[in-house]
């Protein structure tokens, strides 16, 4: 299954590790969601499932794990790209902010009361009506 991200949001930084939420378009459908770096990390993860880059679809989407943990890369014919960060820049989740949980920080939804688990909930699921 294929999504084309098509916008992000960046938190903290300018950097792919800043990368907290995505846009998304289901290649098959054509519905639309918002999700997530975690859960599309998550999504990635199985197999058969691949993210494209923008409209052009130049790019593939990486999961890069490295010392800040999992976050996701834009790859063009093989090497590391900016495409990811030269996506449009929306407000997907405007009230996503770093929140810290005990050794971790993490994104969560402040004041909702929404912890990481939830968040993961959001994530990209083939069997759901509403996500690819």
């Amino acid at each position: 299954m294929g999504i084309t991200i098509t916008a992000i949001q960046l938190i903290g930084g300018v950097d792919h590790r800043h990368i907290a939420a995505l846009r998304w378009v289901c290649d098959d459908t054509g519905s639309t969601g918002s999700s997530s770096t975690a859960a599309v990390v998550d999504w990635l993860a199985d197999d058969g499932n691949i993210a494209w880059v923008g409209r052009e679809r130049l790019a593939t989407v990486e999961i890069v794990d490295d010392v800040g943990g999992p976050h996701l890369r834009a790859n063009r014919v093989g090497q590391p790209s900016r495409d990811l960060l030269d996506l449009p820049r929306l407000p997907l989740y405007s009230d996503l902010r770093p929140v810290d949980s005990g050794s971790a920080v993490i994104l969560g939804l402040a004041g909702a009361g929404i912890r990481d688990d939830d968040m993961r909930e959001r994530r990209i699921d083939p069997d759901a009506a509403s996500l690819p």
